[in-house]
């Protein structure tokens, strides 16, 4: 049983859009947005003000943080980058869904566009490079992976499990291929050696002899992503499909699309 509510809270003067949502988690905890703060709470008990006004330092320090970066990072809202180019998202009413326009560089979306149809795209696309790149690995790499799955990260671009589960982040498929192949053999490496220790390193470094310079551009495009206003309504659970579409047509200049 989940249960939300949306409000606005003001802190030290700082005004923050608030979604709070009740759920069936054992802990409290909070999650600061480039667009305010989403705070998420076992079904029964803790106060969501108190819990803020504790924390109240906290959020400020990492709303700033998020707003400093949008200034640095952020694009125009209709760009969307895929496989490390940037595509502008316009509307054509003649498309039925969405078209991924390779020559002129667009993704045209129709008034019938729907964004769960265009994240499994995202993520089919993203797993086939990821077979593709692990079938062109040369047999003496250990690739025997168990699952490999897709989906949104918070705070990281992939993990791999003790069970040898590969899990990767959907932003992946913004990056520009070379990247991708990066981090797909950065998991791998973990079947061999499980920690970040010297000698994961040193192997690392012999396929990627600048790996740290990789390393930091990485980070760079985690932070442009996270600005990007389409990622942000990608990844988001808790707004309706009503303010999502309103958002999302507002990003190509149309206003919203309701009433």
């Amino acid at each position: 049983m989940v249960s939300s509510c949306k409000t606005v809270i003001v802190l030290d003067g700082v005004s923050l859009t608030c979604h709070v949502e009740r759920r069936r988690v054992k802990n409290a905890r909070l999650e600061v947005k480039p667009w305010g703060l989403l705070v998420i709470l076992p079904v029964y008990g803790v106060n969501p003000l108190r819990l803020i006004e504790e924390n109240k330092n906290w959020i400020l320090k990492v709303y700033r943080r998020l707003k400093e970066s949008e200034v640095l990072y952020q694009s125009p809202g209709n760009m969307f980058p895929l496989l490390g180019v940037q595509y502008t998202v316009i509307l054509d009413e003649e498309v039925n869904g969405f078209k991924i326009d390779e020559v002129h560089r667009l993704i045209r979306i129709g008034f019938n566009f729907n964004l769960s149809d265009f994240k499994n795209f995202l993520k089919k696309t993203l797993l086939d490079l990821i077979l593709l790149f692990l079938n062109s690995l040369p047999a003496e790499i250990d690739k025997q992976y168990n699952r490999i799955t897709v989906k949104a990260q918070r705070t990281r671009w992939a993990s791999c499990s003790v069970k040898r589960n590969l899990n990767f982040n959907i932003k992946m498929v913004s990056l520009p291929i070379n990247l991708i192949e990066f981090i797909v053999y950065h998991e791998l490496l973990h079947f061999k050696i499980k920690s970040h220790s010297k000698s994961f390193y040193r192997l690392l470094a012999s396929r990627y002899p600048d790996y740290k310079r990789i390393r930091k551009i990485l980070g760079e495009y985690f932070t442009m992503f996270n600005m990007n206003k389409l990622w942000q309504l990608i990844c988001q659970r808790h707004f309706s499909k009503q303010t999502i579409s309103s958002r999302l047509f507002r990003l190509v200049g149309l206003g919203s699309t309701s009433g």
